[in-house]
């Protein structure tokens, strides 16, 4: 299993993805735990945990809470102001 002061190495370098795995979910739960608490240590925002099996870049986008959309202004030569309606 993953130390905490590696989890902690890693965080501070801005690791961007965490991928736990063993057969044993207790070990696995227990990496999730250790490095969720540190990630939000200095924050007021909740970290998003996926479970299970590799999730598709759909599950990944909308963990993310990225929207894609394009707004119907600017034109080929950005001559329109955007507005959202």
């Amino acid at each position: 299993m993953a130390t905490e002061t590696k989890l902690r190495q890693l965080a501070d370098k801005g690791c961007p993805v965490y991928y736990f795995y063993s057969s044993e979910r207790y070990l696995v739960r227990q990496a999730v735990t250790a490095i969720t608490r540190i990630l939000t240590a200095d924050s007021d925002e909740d970290a998003t945990v996926l479970d299970g099996a590799a999730p598709e870049i759909e599950q990944l986008i909308m963990a993310a809470g990225t929207i894609f959309w394009y707004p119907a202004c600017g034109g080929a030569a950005g001559d329109r102001p955007c507005s959202l309606q």
